[in-house]
């Protein structure tokens, strides 16, 4: 639940109850250290959000922007991303940081697209301010956080530097659901990635979507 944004599970959708809170409660109940993703950038769902004058390199659509072009013009004259970010991103991770206990982590992202440095700062002080324990992933942009984050299923050869590594990889090649991507990695894959971090001191960060009844294909 959001007091910034009504585009919320509890107030814009049937469920009507806080997923996150029930996750954090869960947590609390096994002792289990509970994490949260943020896109502190990229917001399809602002017309103030990132991504719209930034050309996503990965997209199979080439010139695509990676924010919200389809309900919104390219137009830059009506386009304030400090509208977006002071307004809802900030004040979201306020929220996160506030209403549901202990966060071990925040692993940002797509801090690619619009933010400045300042823009990452301002989140990286926030959390050190109110959850000074927090781990703070690379992705928060501009070379902060406590952790570098290569790129996804990047698997790097060594270490470019003194700073930590998490390697972020997916078995197949999606990060939500996709019933056609039967791409998945062999066992035998999977255990050479993780000897690869093992060798870099590296944190290996697998992911896997579940399908709409949360079962694992």
């Amino acid at each position: 639940r959001s007091k910034v944004s009504k585009f919320n599970v509890v107030d814009a959708t049937p469920y009507k109850k806080d997923i996150v809170e029930q996750l954090a409660e869960a947590c609390r109940k096994t002792g289990m250290k509970m994490g949260l993703y943020y896109s502190q950038d990229v917001d399809w769902h602002e017309k103030n959000g990132g991504g719209r004058f930034t050309v996503n390199r990965w997209s199979p659509e080439k010139g695509r922007a990676m924010g919200n072009d389809w309900d919104w013009p390219q137009d830059k004259s009506d386009y304030h991303f400090d509208e977006y970010f002071e307004g809802k991103s900030l004040p979201q991770v306020e929220e996160i940081l506030t209403q549901y206990g202990d966060i071990c982590l925040l692993w940002f992202d797509m801090a690619i697209a619009t933010m400045k440095p300042g823009h990452s700062q301002k989140l990286m002080d926030l959390v050190r301010r109110l959850q000074p324990g927090c781990l703070i992933n690379g992705r928060i942009g501009h070379g902060l956080g406590d952790y570098f984050t290569p790129g996804d299923n990047e698997v790097p050869k060594e270490t470019r530097d003194a700073r930590t590594y998490e390697v972020c990889g997916t078995m197949n090649d999606s990060w939500g659901f996709q019933p056609k991507d039967l791409k998945y990695r062999t066992n035998e894959q999977i255990r050479a990635i993780h000897e690869q971090c093992r060798k870099m001191h590296a944190n290996y960060l697998l992911n896997f979507g579940p399908d709409p009844l949360g079962r694992m294909p």
